[in-house]
């Protein structure tokens, strides 16, 4: 009896030690305008095709419909990128003739690339090219609570981080240094 328990506690340490292979993908969360600034291209666009590359890889071809940021091509013509084909690589899933947000690196969208504007500000800040813009104010930086703040940042306060991705731009102000815009409300 007592040679089985010994046995039994050799399998369940050694089972300890080789935890199951899981794959999962997760992504620290970002204010809008520092991922939009990350990114190196940005359009709206009509998902058109979906095409298997391989196993791990799918390709989508879609119309542009407003170049934001990047070398996509002018409005009206086609642009493809690649996503990994499973969410647990950070892949992306579309629906073919959607119209779409779409920002990623080089001709990559993973899931930690994506933004899903969901107020009117974020849509503004986005869609415009003007003072209050994010694409205007990429030198403009961000920054969490706890890092060091230079005059090219905003810093996020611990409290209020959600109102301050839904409402907030981070802009230059007038004597150059960064400033929080329209975080009134937070």
């Amino acid at each position: 009896m007592v040679c089985m328990i010994g046995v039994v506690f050799l399998f369940v340490t050694l089972f300890s030690w080789f935890p199951p292979d899981v794959s999962a993908c997760s992504c620290f969360p970002q204010h809008p305008q520092n991922l939009l600034c990350q990114n190196s291209f940005a359009l709206v666009g009509v998902i058109l095709k979906r095409t298997a590359v391989n196993p791990l890889t799918v390709t989508y071809t879609v119309r542009v419909v407003k170049r934001i940021k990047g070398n996509v091509g002018a409005v009206g013509s086609e642009f493809k990128f690649n996503t990994a084909s499973s969410g647990a690589a950070c892949g992306v899933s579309y629906t073919i003739g959607t119209m779409q947000f779409l920002m990623g690196r080089g001709n990559r969208i993973g899931i930690c690339d994506v933004l899903f504007p969901k107020t009117f500000e974020n849509w503004v800040y986005l869609l415009t090219r003007g003072r209050n813009s994010y694409i205007r104010n990429c030198k403009c930086k961000v920054i969490r609570e706890g890092d060091a703040s230079t005059p090219m940042s905003c810093k996020l306060p611990n409290d209020s981080n959600t109102c301050y991705h839904k409402t907030a731009l981070c802009r230059r102000g007038q004597g150059g240094k960064c400033e929080w815009k329209n975080d009134e409300q937070c």
